[in-house]
């Protein structure tokens, strides 16, 4: 990520929202995506996973799952929440139970990306930006830990920005609202993508070995 300027925070003080005064928990997040899935899901058999908000279907003698993770540093008040999709193949229903797995955004085409990026930045440029009384309360003079977190506030750039950056942020319902749009959308290419390709080590293939 780039390391972040002052100059910045005026380019990005667009119509900032207020600063909630309760979080926004894991649990209202799944109330708002579950629904935007889970039709699709059912009509093309998959069922509920071992996991608060994740499906899962057979494929041959495995199971195809995908599931929705919350990070574990959980909501804060100013930068908010993020969470991932995951996919799986693997011999039981269980996230986590495989490598052979891959994160959402990297199943994605071009234009579905430039809609995630759309969206991502919409967030970001309208989080509520952190007072100096709570920074300096949570960092003091410990400036790199300070620049890290202030860095949540910059935009993901264009054109080039990294795959591997595959949080989707969110602060409110608002917001879960426009990812649950999203997923439904985008979900059943990415599905098809994600069987498609071959095994993976956590998204890694190795480049065959020259004969």
């Amino acid at each position: 990520m780039a390391p972040w300027r002052k100059s910045d925070r005026a380019r990005l003080t667009i119509a900032r929202r207020p600063r909630r005064t309760e979080a926004f928990r894991a649990t209202e997040l799944h109330r708002v995506l579950r629904p935007a899935i889970n039709p699709w899901a059912k009509a093309n058999g998959f069922g509920p996973a071992k996991a608060s908000l994740g499906w899962t279907r057979r494929r041959g003698d495995q199971c195809l799952t995908f599931w929705v993770q919350c990070g574990q540093a959980g909501w804060d008040r100013y930068a908010g929440g993020r969470f991932v999709v995951e996919f799986q193949i693997a011999q039981v229903p269980v996230p986590g139970a495989s490598f052979w797995r891959e994160r959402l955004v990297a199943l994605l085409p071009v234009d579905s990306l430039d809609q995630f990026r759309t969206i991502q930045n919409r967030v970001i440029s309208t989080l509520p930006w952190p007072d100096e009384g709570y920074l300096n309360s949570i960092f003091g003079s410990r400036a790199e830990l300070r620049a890290a977190y202030l860095g949540q506030f910059a935009p993901i750039p264009s054109p080039r920005w990294s795959v591997n950056d595959s949080w989707f942020r969110y602060y409110d319902g608002g917001d879960a609202e426009q990812w649950a749009t999203y997923l439904a959308t985008v979900l059943p290419d990415a599905v098809s993508e994600f069987e498609r390709r071959p095994p993976s080590l956590m998204g890694f293939r190795p480049k065959p070995r020259e004969a």
